[in-house]
């Protein structure tokens, strides 16, 4: 039987138990960061409550690792910030092959300062720069280049984001800047 979820309601009984046994069975394997909630609740009006009551799930069962959740919009993480220990955000400047990019690379910083200011500092934030095009979408779009990389890379560190993962995606036409650029970057 396939179960549907609906994202606009509250967890039901069988949501909740499905999300402890989930947990039992995750929580102690060594290399768990913590337990990724929603993938841009805020794009698909998802109720906040929901991943309140997640959270809370979450920390009865393991209160060792924390619950992230990540919004494409910094302007709308504040209804879901009870719903998490820590919030990342996705800035895409989206760099075009011709012309300048959809947006100015700058959003990374204002995302951030959006998002900061949410959050309170009550909650750490986390940036997800762009190492990836969107050609599936958008067919001039090209991968952020090596400066790219590295200037989005700094106003994560300038704009005191507490974390910092890069978005890759599979379907991406991967190049030599995010092959090799991403990687030497995080190391830097």
């Amino acid at each position: 039987e396939v179960y549907r979820v609906n994202f606009t309601k509250e967890l039901t009984p069988v949501e909740e138990e499905l999300l402890r046994e989930r947990i039992r069975g995750l929580r102690s394997i060594p290399g768990l960061l913590g337990y990724y909630l929603e993938d841009e609740p805020d794009g698909h009006s998802a109720l906040p409550r929901r991943y309140e009551r997640a959270r809370e799930i979450i920390v009865e069962e393991d209160p060792y690792h924390p619950a992230f959740q990540l919004c494409a919009n910094a302007s709308s993480c504040a209804p879901y910030m009870a719903g998490c220990d820590i919030m990342f955000t996705d800035p895409y400047f989206r760099p075009m092959r011709s012309g300048p990019p959809a947006m100015s690379i700058s959003l990374v910083s204002a995302s951030l300062a959006t998002a900061s200011s949410a959050a309170k500092g009550r909650k750490p934030i986390w940036i997800v720069p762009q190492a990836f095009d969107f050609w599936n979408i958008y067919p001039d779009s090209r991968t952020p280049n090596f400066a790219e990389l590295r200037n989005q890379w700094l106003q994560c560190i300038i704009g005191g984001a507490r974390g910092v993962v890069w978005f890759v995606s599979r379907t991406t036409n991967h190049d030599v800047d995010t092959a090799i650029g991403a990687p030497f970057i995080s190391a830097e």
